[in-house]
């Protein structure tokens, strides 16, 4: 986010979606999607971890990331 408001291109905004991954693999992992602003103040716990930034989603993956990853219900209407 610091690199996007220097450069101002507008790939990285606090409104896109974005999933967390802690631990992935392992018996404790973590699991979160949200718009990325909101992301930011998530606790993932302990490394290693990824950031995900899809592009657009079909319905069914956002209806996923719902029930799996705590994604906003009204996500579908966020993406194309």
């Amino acid at each position: 986010m610091e690199i996007e408001q220097k450069r101002e291109e507008k790939i990285l905004t606090p409104s896109t979606l974005a999933i967390g991954v802690a631990r992935a693999g392992s018996d404790a992992p973590t699991l979160k999607a949200d718009l990325a602003m909101k992301l930011l103040s998530y606790d993932f716990g302990g490394p290693p971890q990824s950031l995900i930034v899809p592009g657009d989603l079909h319905f069914m993956e956002a209806e996923a990331l719902a029930a799996l990853a705590g994604a906003p219900e009204n996500l579908w209407k966020l993406e194309k």
